[in-house]
């Protein structure tokens, strides 16, 4: 039955001022879209202030875990910025580890659907190249990304001290670990200088006897004027993807694997003694 049904339900939702295929809600009138302007496509027109929020999702190892952690976190996490920026370009840059051909799919549907950019990429050193140019395959500070900087940048996946892990538990785990030698690749140029970053991956503020300045540390150095967010121990995505009581819409919207709607959300402490803590350094021209 919900074979059937899902069609039309995904159809009927994309016009739903609650449900709607951008998911914001107009705060003065509640079923008028601030994107009737661009006739619902605010990628394809021009952005006036040249400026772009960025979604990264890692990959999920299979043992014990939910899958879509980290997909069903970034749409929410879209959806905040979309209410937020209200027509502000997003890209959605998804590490190509663990999910089936079904699964990716999936997500390029949802990614349509939400009328954001979806990158899917093969390595850590792609993640570093889009940040810088806009394109996986150069490294370089480029004119896009100079007019273009990226203004908030969010990471959803597992992490350990010193890296963010798109594919932990994974075979091809190396391929994907993001650390060190790739922020020391990024341009300042490729950032807005009142620039947001936030981890949500553990331990991405935390050191050890290896490692005796944190990853998020490292970045605010590397990007001056970036403002990181980082947690100094574990974090849990249960705040959102363990939905009790969860309604018929939100069960349908799942059938596909994951919750197209978001998660509840957003992740957050494990316990007590993980604090989301903040590093910046003020850019030359700023005191």
């Amino acid at each position: 039955m919900f074979r059937f049904i899902l069609p039309a339900l995904l159809t009927v939702a994309a016009t739903l001022p609650l449900h709607a295929r951008f998911l914001q809600v107009d705060p003065k009138r509640q079923y008028v879209s601030s994107y009737t302007y661009t006739a619902n496509k605010p990628t394809t027109a021009v952005d006036p202030d040249g400026k772009e929020d960025v979604v990264v999702s890692g990959g999920e190892h299979n043992k014990d875990r939910y899958k879509y952690n980290f997909i069903e976190t970034a749409i929410k996490q879209i959806n905040e910025f979309k209410k937020e920026k209200s027509g502000e370009p997003i890209t959605w840059l998804v590490m190509d580890a663990g999910y089936s051909l079904y699964g990716k799919a999936a997500i390029k549907n949802t990614a349509k659907g939400l009328d954001v950019k979806l990158v899917f990429l093969s390595s850590a050193k792609e993640l570093s190249n889009y940040l810088n140019s806009k394109n996986v395959d150069n490294k370089d500070l480029s004119p896009s990304r100079l007019a273009d900087p990226v203004t908030n940048l969010v990471f959803m996946g597992h992490g350990y001290v010193g890296s963010f892990e798109g594919a932990h538990g994974q075979k091809n785990k190396g391929n994907f670990s993001w650390g060190f030698p790739e922020i020391r690749q990024l341009s300042p140029g490729a950032f807005s200088e009142t620039g947001e970053c936030q981890f949500y991956s553990c331990k991405s503020a935390a050191t050890n006897a290896t490692f005796d300045t944190s990853m998020s540390e490292k970045l605010s150095q590397q990007i001056p004027g970036l403002s990181v967010w980082g947690f100094t121990g574990y974090t849990s995505y249960s705040y959102g993807t363990v939905n009790k009581d969860e309604q018929m819409i939100h069960k349908i919207f799942r059938l596909n694997g994951f919750n197209t709607l978001g998660s509840r959300n957003l992740p957050g402490p494990w316990n007590d003694k993980s604090a989301n803590v903040n590093f910046r350094v003020s850019p030359p021209n700023q005191p």
